[in-house]
């Protein structure tokens, strides 16, 4: 039991790293959304959690480039996002912050994005233990999403790192969003995929 709670524990650190970084820098982006984006973080690691459990109970194994096609997804976001930064330059406008209109569906859509390739770690992690391990895994992850909520909220409670990180995060935001779209993609062979299916259609 010990065995499995350290590798779901490994397992979520080492898929995170992303999404912590992104979390820092949405709440301090636009705090006035915090409860949006605390519940699409936690609802998108439910479903991606959900779906890994899933596919390793009825045996399925998505291919890793199916997956990574989900990067597109923060990579356009971050494209959209810096193109309204390089237009809109006027005084005291807050550029590169996701706009008015982001709010649970967005934060769920763009975690989902940027998580969607931990499927690959997650499923064979549930497919190579019991049931009691698969629960005690489901716990872990659970306890670590609220764990990284808190981290980001108490990292930001500070005010000189909540500005130092509002200054930071405001304009880098849809570089965020963009590397992290195209990490995505590339490691997961998704851009040699979209490619030869593109080029199969035409």
């Amino acid at each position: 039991m010990l065995a499995t709670v350290l590798s779901a524990v490994a397992a979520y650190a080492a898929t995170n790293l992303d999404a912590a970084a992104l979390l820092v820098a949405l709440l301090a982006a636009r705090p006035d959304r915090a409860a949006h984006i605390w519940g699409g973080l936690i609802f998108s690691t439910t479903l991606l959690t959900g779906a890994a459990y899933l596919c390793a109970f009825v045996g399925l194994f998505v291919p890793l480039p199916y997956l990574g096609l989900l990067g597109f997804v923060p990579l356009c976001m971050g494209i959209a996002r810096l193109g309204t930064l390089l237009l809109r330059k006027s005084p005291g406008t807050t550029v590169g912050a996701p706009g008015a209109d982001f709010g649970f569906a967005a934060a769920t859509l763009v975690f989902i994005a940027s998580g969607g390739d931990n499927l690959a770690v997650y499923i064979p992690l549930f497919a190579n233990t019991g049931a009691v391990g698969r629960a005690a895994t489901v716990l872990v992850f659970a306890a670590m999403t609220v764990a990284l909520l808190l981290g980001a909220q108490i990292l930001l409670s500070r005010p000189r790192v909540h500005c130092a990180v509002q200054r930071l995060g405001t304009g880098a935001t849809p570089l965020l969003l963009m590397v992290l779209g195209a990490s995505t993609v590339m490691r997961s062979g998704g851009l040699d995929f979209a490619v030869t299916g593109l080029m199969a259609a035409l």
